[in-house]
């Protein structure tokens, strides 16, 4: 089964607003609190390890964000579970997901991973016309497991360091290289480009905007649920559990070194492909 990081909004409804997260992180940059001296040696390497230099600015825009989620997220995330029959809800996280799948491509190509991206846009293919636009989950089922790439992964395999930790208003927890890669995802992404570009439909965007933000509260109210209760400073729990999530996401699963030592080359990886597209091993037509 599919799974999704509660800690991050979706691409398709982050898009939407990058012009303005990409400004107000420029604004909110110079903000930032005063690094203890090097004397403070116990200070200084926690200052460091937490990477977290607007820390009070930061807790004013989760305490709104906190606030905005409280009385208007979450309950509309409720009411779409009470309202919206079980069935519906599921094709309706298949067919966001569905979008999502050519900017994974998109970003498997930029990362050379052309595997993972025969992957990402069989799928992409598959679910759109056996899975009826992507409301059926069909890939997954004979054996094309779903993945997550955006450019936020991308700028770090090519090395491009995270920088402080940023709050993001309506976003939540994020990074300065994050911030960026949402400019860089509303630009890139074909799904984007067609719908506000070739086809000049921003009505339809903005609804499947909406849409999508909705779907991914729903899916995190539980997730959520459990970080408060378990949380004695939940801003400190987001923080580190987004930071954990995003790692593993950029890392694909693999320890850190292996991103410096994947020698694996492009027909490797089109075996593995073609692998899983016959499990049997009967030799294909």
């Amino acid at each position: 089964m599919r799974t999704h990081s509660a800690l991050r909004a979706r691409p398709l409804a982050a898009r939407k607003l990058s012009p303005f997260i990409f400004l107000l992180t420029s604004l909110i940059a110079a903000g930032c609190a005063t690094v203890p001296s090097k004397n403070d040696v116990v200070g200084y390497q926690e200052f460091k390890r937490i990477n977290d230099p607007i820390e009070p600015l930061n807790r004013v825009v989760f305490s709104i964000n906190e606030a905005g989620d409280k009385y208007v997220a979450k309950p509309l995330a409720q009411g779409y579970r009470f309202i919206i029959p079980g069935f519906l809800r599921r094709g309706i996280s298949n067919f966001m997901g569905n979008l999502e799948e050519p900017l994974t491509f998109v970003n498997d190509i930029l990362q050379a991973q052309p595997g993972r991206a025969l992957v990402s846009l069989s799928r992409f293919v598959i679910n759109s016309t056996a899975g009826i636009g992507g409301l059926l989950e069909v890939g997954e089922n004979i054996g094309l497991e779903r993945h997550e790439e955006d450019f936020g992964q991308t700028f770090a395999v090519w090395g491009i360091p995270a920088g402080p930790y940023v709050v993001l208003p309506f976003f939540g927890p994020s990074s300065v290289r994050g911030t960026f890669s949402e400019v860089a995802n509303y630009f890139g992404d074909p799904v984007s480009i067609v719908l506000d570009q070739v086809v000049n439909a921003k009505g339809l965007s903005l609804g499947l905007t909406g849409l999508d933000v909705i779907d991914a509260r729903y899916r995190n109210l539980d997730t959520l649920n459990e970080l408060r209760r378990g949380s004695i400073d939940f801003y400190a729990t987001v923080r580190s559990s987004y930071r954990q999530n995003r790692e593993a996401e950029i890392r694909n699963g693999k320890r850190s070194n292996d991103l410096e030592n994947n020698e694996d080359d492009f027909f490797d990886d089109v075996e593995k492909f073609e692998d899983s597209m016959n499990p049997t091993g009967t030799e294909l037509d």
